[in-house]
């Protein structure tokens, strides 16, 4: 469930569903290069070397998130440090690089689609830019990013099933 915070607080936009999407991307990527030259860490420090070396990606992502844009920084606010949380669950940084990037390319493809459809139906927009009034701010909620996450898997479940 803790891979979902991230989903349910700054999906609320495909802007900051790009920015979380990006910061998961850069911190699987990044923690799996340095984590691919400590392979040979013994067992009892292997989790700690990873949430260390995890850590270390999430404080540089949001350093450079900060210096870089600093609006996006704002937007995802203390959420972004569960992207920790989220590499640490998802194992991501286990794998090989090319899973790591499928991994994080994978999850933000997933942030973005329920962000674009939480922003348009929640505020009519999508990138900010108004496409059609509409006024269903429950999917500006954490309830609404619940409704698209289920809508989206009854149609995968509806696809799988017909294929």
């Amino acid at each position: 469930m803790n891979v979902l915070c991230p989903a349910l607080a700054v999906t609320t936009s495909l802007f900051t569903s790009f920015g979380i999407g990006l910061a998961t991307l850069g911190v699987f990527t990044g923690s799996w290069v340095v984590l691919s030259f400590l392979k040979g860490i013994p067992l009892p420090l292997n989790l700690f070397t990873r949430v260390l070396v995890i850590s270390s990606w999430v404080a540089l992502v949001q350093m450079i998130f900060a210096i870089t844009y600093p609006p996006l920084n704002n937007a995802l606010g203390i959420y972004l440090p569960l992207v920790g949380v989220s590499c640490v669950l998802m194992e991501e940084t286990r794998c090989s690089l090319k899973q790591a990037l499928e991994g994080g390319l994978l999850f933000m493809g997933i942030l973005m689609v329920v962000g674009s459809i939480r922003e348009l139906l929640g505020n009519g927009t999508l990138f900010a830019l108004p496409l059609f009034e509409v006024s269903m701010r429950v999917f500006l909620q954490p309830a609404g990013a619940f409704m698209v996450i289920g809508g989206l898997l009854v149609l995968q479940k509806h696809w799988t099933q017909h294929d």
